[in-house]
């Protein structure tokens, strides 16, 4: 897929940063319709008051996507009122804690971090997803991830050094096994 032209394109953390930006770009390339999801609702009504013009149906959903209820409420609104999802963008994210690991607050920076970063992705995969791949034509969803996951303690370090170091084997054993279980015309990418 080279251009969004056409396509029915959703993002998440919308509002503002990245998820503005990716919003902006489906605009200029003509996207049928453009969903932005968002915790934020005074920014995501500045932003849709903004992003009002061109061809492309722009519409807002306020949504906790770390609420799993909450996608999934949303989730049939968009598939009842826009159709399907073309293109899936999880970009919402949070960096909570400026300090070392186990000076941070569990609930309120460590829990809410994993939650929005971690499962809220899986919870709008796990709502649009089915729709995507039973429908015939292209599909994409991108999920996003920031530096911050590195940083999140020692535990999660190791994770993602084992899962490095396990995908870049010389025998390239997992790749195989990744895409068997991938649906058809489904594709894995690996930004470094």
């Amino acid at each position: 897929m080279k251009s969004v032209k056409g396509k029915n394109v959703l993002i998440t953390g919308a509002a503002m940063g990245m998820g503005r930006l990716f919003a902006e770009r489906a605009i200029a390339e003509q996207a049928a319709a453009v969903v932005l999801l968002d915790v934020d609702e005074d920014t995501l009504n500045d932003t849709l008051e903004e992003l009002d013009e061109g061809s492309s149906e722009v519409s807002g959903y306020i949504v906790d996507v770390s609420d799993a209820d909450a996608v999934a409420d949303t989730a049939a609104a968009v598939l009842d009122e826009v159709g399907r999802i073309d293109v899936l963008v999880n970009n919402a994210g949070v960096v909570r804690g400026n300090h070392y690991f186990w000076e941070t607050d569990l609930e309120r920076d460590t829990k809410f971090t994993i939650d929005v970063n971690t499962l809220a992705p899986m919870y709008v995969a796990h709502a649009f997803l089915p729709e995507m791949i039973a429908a015939s034509g292209e599909c994409r969803m991108l999920n996003l991830a920031s530096a911050a996951g590195a940083a999140c303690g020692f535990a999660c370090g190791f994770a993602l050094v084992r899962w490095h170091a396990g995908h870049h084997r010389d025998d390239e054993s997992l790749q195989p096994t990744l895409v068997e279980v991938l649906p058809r015309g489904t594709q894995a990418l690996e930004l470094a």
